[in-house]
């Protein structure tokens, strides 16, 4: 990409997507280090790359966070996370059906803010071989090839392209979609917008096993009180391990009902009950 002068939402085009898919180890230094200025001609530029309808300013992206600290058990990473979703919320006026085009993502991933992937998914510190002129390579350096394809597939592009890929890995859109259920969740019970994305970043590991949860609509209000007990839990300093959280979920997606006939008591309940299970 050449330029963005107005700072517009662009996107990818299909093709233009499969050209990059097609070409990612031959970009490995581009990845790695230089980024994608000027990786098409003009012709090519036009035809793959398109303007998003309406006018949505991208700019802010620029500022994105690479320098949050550690606090306490969370990682420099996580504390970033936070900052960078809620910055990303205040950009995007998405509704979830546009938030699914892949080529939005695979646009901002890699021609508007490539130096912010390479710094919070860095792939130069990866292992990668080039392909023998004669016999082939090792099963060792095949593995290693295939754990940097993947690498570069799940943080630029979209994964596998399902609803999870697009929650779960991409750079950019994992943050999108951090804001964007916080939202939900924050109208679904007595946490702000802020305390929910803060709770949701209590470790990588339970933001994913939430998120994930997101499909379960009929469960939302019950979720919602999930999150208020474990911002308790946060604010007291108790600690809460990521196996047993994962199975306190998994007993929550066993369990049926219209949670939206239930009262807050009612819900406190079920949620209790689980934690005395589960986290103790």
């Amino acid at each position: 990409m050449t330029h963005n002068p107005h700072n517009h939402l662009m996107y990818v085009t299909e093709e233009g997507i499969a050209d990059l898919g097609n070409n990612i180890y031959n970009n490995r230094n581009r990845y790695d280090k230089t980024g994608f200025l000027n990786y098409w001609n003009k012709v090519d530029e036009e035809r793959y790359i398109k303007k998003f309808p309406g006018n949505i300013d991208i700019s802010d992206l620029k500022n994105l966070s690479k320098n949050a600290k550690k606090k306490g058990r969370r990682s420099a990473e996580t504390e970033g996370d936070i900052i960078n979703t809620m910055k990303v919320d205040k950009i995007f006026n998405l509704n979830f059906a546009a938030s699914f085009n892949d080529g939005i993502w695979i646009y901002l991933t890699h021609f508007y803010v490539p130096d912010y992937v390479r710094y919070r998914w860095p792939s130069d510190i990866l292992k990668k071989h080039d392909l023998p002129s004669t016999g082939k390579l090792s099963l060792k350096e095949e593995i290693e090839n295939k754990k940097y394809l993947d690498h570069i597939t799940n943080h630029y592009f979209i994964g596998k392209n399902t609803s999870e890929d697009f929650k779960r890995d991409n750079a950019i859109s994992r943050l999108f979609f951090s804001a964007k259920i916080s939202r939900i969740y924050s109208n679904y019970s007595n946490l702000t917008f802020d305390e929910v994305v803060d709770t949701i970043y209590t470790t990588q590991d339970i933001r994913g096993a939430i998120l994930d949860r997101s499909n379960f609509a009929s469960q939302v209000e019950l979720v919602g009180v999930l999150l208020e007990m474990l911002k308790k839990r946060n604010d007291a300093g108790m600690h809460t391990g990521e196996k047993p959280f994962r199975e306190l979920m998994l007993e929550l997606n066993n369990i049926n009902g219209v949670f939206s006939a239930l009262s807050d008591k009612e819900l406190t309940s079920i949620i209790e009950g689980l934690e005395k299970i589960h986290l103790k």
